[in-house]
């Protein structure tokens, strides 16, 4: 017990924390009437309030569930206690910045050229260590189960969704590049759809999946020992 309690990762309740405390927020903008369908789709309310639940909810929830989940299926342990702990500082970091630049998108202040993309940067940063510390040990276990292969096809997913997101930041906020991102833009769907269909789903089914097989695997035990 000691040994697997070890390759467990202690952050784990400290992301539910702050999951939990963007999801109240979220849950504050909807009720005070600042987001769709009260408010347009595109505003900056109904985009804080979305990113607080994606990024904030969703991806911290996740994450933090891996970080506990998959020592137990591999029984490898992560690459490091210490860099969950930067993903996690690194993700909600960035998110308060993205917040600080949606919430002045569209403004004269010039607050969100520069938190919008450096929040994006951040989020960015924290999947990348995440990724790591994740699918390592996924890649190191043999035979590599279907949901070890489910979870890593969803971290190349939300890469993608992150990346995707981060480009969007940029064409709203750099000039410069503008004319070669804007067309991006149009993709705002593939960006949901990959965070959402591809990413949450296919690592919250693949958890799933390995707990079924767990919860299958000791009731066949138990009519052996029967």
């Amino acid at each position: 017990m000691m040994m697997m309690s070890s390759r467990l990762s202690r952050w784990t309740p400290l992301f539910f924390v702050c999951a939990l405390a963007n999801l109240l927020a979220a849950e504050g903008l909807i009720v005070a009437g600042l987001t769709w369908p009260t408010q347009a789709i595109s505003t900056p309310g109904t985009l804080v309030a979305v990113h607080l639940l994606t990024v904030g909810w969703l991806l911290l929830l996740m994450l933090g569930a891996l970080f506990q989940f998959v020592p137990v299926i591999t029984s490898k342990p992560l690459v490091s206690q210490r860099i969950a702990l930067v993903t996690l500082v690194a993700v909600q970091g960035g998110l308060i910045g993205m917040i600080c630049g949606f919430s002045r998108l569209g403004g004269e202040s010039s607050v969100h050229a520069v938190a919008l993309p450096t929040g994006g940067a951040a989020v960015l940063v924290g999947v990348l260590i995440a990724s790591w510390n994740i699918g390592v040990p996924l890649l190191r276990a043999r035979p590599m189960t279907l949901p070890g292969r489910m979870i890593l096809t969803a971290l190349a997913f939300l890469l993608v969704t992150v990346m995707l997101g981060l480009s969007f930041a940029l064409a709203l906020t750099v000039p410069a590049l503008t004319p070669d991102l804007a067309p991006l833009l149009a993709r705002v769907g593939d960006h949901a759809l990959a965070g959402l269909g591809g990413w949450f789903t296919l690592a919250a089914n693949g958890r799933q999946l390995q707990i079924a097989d767990d919860v299958h695997a000791r009731a066949r035990g138990a009519r052996h020992r029967g």
